[in-house]
């Protein structure tokens, strides 16, 4: 099912909004979703929805510095380039957020909680009256609906603003750039947000996470440990039922090899699109894609275990790699004592696209050619869950072929590369 924004459905939910009073103007470069005074739950609602919102302009503000900093960047760690840490904070922080919101818009439509539910689409009305919004909170769109639609409601329709989908969130993302600048450029001039950005880089973890103490660095690869022009092209969070198979139709097009580190809870529900990735090389990426050092004992137990039990049974084999959500715990004794007894070993990345918060391919093409450059050799990281991921890694393919015919770079499965560590 589809859920597509109706104006008649809206209509009596934005008079309704407009019957509570005068807007109040924003103090935060036109980006601020809160209302006049109304009900406490409504307004909590509906300051989720601005929190996330202001979450990813944050997000937004580090991926500006890092993209400065790449253009003298010549080492091999990326945790010592400006906003990464903060980016990979921040990254966890904005998919709590959105579980969150989603979560509870699910709750209110079972408690019947009107206030709620106003709250929240009250403040997507907005999101979709807003091109530049609607880019930023895009995930969320697409969270919210794939969670209606599992949950399989009684109407035939549902007052939410339809996510971007394909090539209309690349275009949207192109052309809103301007736009989401100007209100980044505005946000910076708030006192409040300055503080988060601070606060975020107090707080981000910079050591480097490419050598775990235990059960031993052979445990881990970063792709710094490749011989020079070895790459390892990988992708993380999926299957996706609509842009996975794009990614293998590409990778097939120009011979490019892949490892794609998957969720069990999508490929115990996506048996089939498991099956169109043969000749590729499918890993573990854990099953819900929690962050594995905020479990107990049972919870790591399903991310680890239970996990690499469910993909076994869907690709025909178990899996030889481990990807850690967030690549948090890589650092953690217990946690990586657990991946290796499970047989696997550690992958982190020594280049990152960060499509994740991107949205433009242009600009992350430009962003993974800079960082391969630097690096040399290595692990890029991709997520085959973005449609503006196929179109960016589709061009970057295009590069690839022609750098792998003249002899120019290798690119191999991560299993094959390994074999070439000495």
């Amino acid at each position: 099912m589809k859920f597509k924004l109706s104006l008649l459905l809206l209509a009596p939910l934005l008079a309704f909004s407009c019957s509570h009073g005068n807007r109040v103007p924003s103090s935060e470069g036109g980006l601020s979703l809160r209302p006049p005074v109304t009900h406490p739950d409504e307004r909590a609602a509906r300051q989720k929805v601005e929190d996330l919102l202001r979450l990813r302009y944050r997000a937004q503000y580090h991926l500006n510095e890092f993209d400065r900093a790449l253009i003298n960047d010549k080492g091999d760690d990326l945790f010592s380039i400006p906003g990464y840490a903060e980016l990979q904070e921040a990254r966890a922080e904005i998919e709590n957020a959105q579980h969150d919101i989603s979560a509870t818009y699910i709750k209110a439509r079972k408690e019947n909680n009107q206030r709620v539910i106003f709250g929240i689409q009250s403040a997507l009305s907005e999101v979709q009256a807003d091109a530049s919004k609607k880019v930023m909170l895009n995930d969320l769109l697409v969270e919210m609906s794939q969670d209606l639609e599992s949950e399989k409601p009684s109407s035939s329709e549902e007052s939410l603003v339809a996510p971007f989908e394909g090539d209309a969130l690349v275009n949207a993302a192109v052309d809103n750039e301007a736009k989401i600048s100007d209100n980044l450029n505005a946000l910076m001039k708030d006192a409040s947000f300055m503080k988060q950005v601070t606060d975020a880089r107090k707080n981000a973890d910079r050591e480097p996470q490419s050598i775990a103490p235990s059960p031993g660095k052979s445990g881990n690869v970063t792709g710094n440990e490749f011989p020079s022009g070895v790459w390892a092209i990988t992708y993380d969070d999926g299957p996706s039922g609509k842009t996975s198979p794009l990614v293998f139709q590409n990778l097939r097009t120009y011979g490019i090899p892949a490892t794609f580190f998957w969720l069990a809870k999508n490929t115990a529900a996506m048996p089939g699109v498991v099956k169109q990735a043969s000749g590729f090389e499918l890993a573990n990426h854990s099953y819900t894609h929690a962050q594995l050092t905020k479990l107990g004992s049972a919870g790591l137990q399903k991310e680890i275990v239970k996990s690499t039990q469910v993909h076994t049974g869907v690709y025909g084999y178990r899996p030889k790699f481990f990807r850690l959500p967030y690549g948090a715990g890589v650092n953690s004794s217990k946690i990586r004592s657990l991946i290796a007894a499970q047989g696997m070993v550690h992958v982190f990345w020594n280049v990152d696209s960060l499509d994740w918060q991107d949205k433009n391919p242009p600009k992350i093409v430009n962003r993974v050619n800079l960082q391969m450059k630097a690096r040399g050799r290595g692990v890029v990281l991709f997520h085959d869950i973005h449609p503006t991921t196929v179109t960016a890694t589709k061009t970057l393919m295009q590069q690839w072929q022609a750098e792998k015919q003249q002899g120019k770079r290798r690119f191999l499965k991560m299993s094959d590369a390994i074999k070439l560590v000495p």
